[in-house]
């Protein structure tokens, strides 16, 4: 029975390469898509109600969501076209993309005005088009194209 255990063990080491995870830049890949999927809802979730709270009316709260998903839906076209060019555009755009997803997250404490919110949403669409799009076939070619690089 032992022996059969140690047999599957073998067979998942083998099969899930492990050394990947003593990889720095497999970590930190890793780790910032983490903190982006940690945090990929929040202005789905709170950006009606920041809307309402600074005196919009409930439709045009709402109407905030449908333009992230708009610009979400056509920045997939755009990143999907931009990211098959080769492996070096598709790493930087990732890296680009991520990074300024998280300072334009950061700067919504800023945002007064119901225009800035619409500029804000469609921004927030356009950057999280490429890394919703990324998740299954596509974070596997960029986490590939990361380690041949080294």
């Amino acid at each position: 029975m032992n022996s059969d255990k140690t047999f599957t063990c073998a067979k998942c080491i083998e099969v899930f390469n492990i050394k990947l995870l003593k990889h720095p830049v497999f970590l930190l890949f890793g780790f910032s898509f983490s903190m982006f999927i940690f945090g990929f809802y929040v202005p789905y979730t709170y950006m009606p109600q920041l809307a309402i709270a600074l005196g919009n009316t409930p439709s045009s709260a709402s109407l905030l969501v449908s333009i992230i998903g708009i610009a979400n839906m056509f920045s997939r076209f755009i990143f999907g076209w931009l990211g098959d060019i080769s492996a070096n555009v598709r790493f930087y755009l990732g890296v680009i993309v991520i990074a300024s997803g998280g300072v334009i997250t950061m700067m919504i404490p800023l945002l007064n005005t119901y225009p800035l919110l619409v500029f804000y949403c469609i921004l927030f669409g356009l950057f999280t088009g490429k890394f919703y799009f990324t998740p299954s076939d596509r974070s596997c070619i960029i986490i590939s194209d990361i380690i041949r690089q080294k």
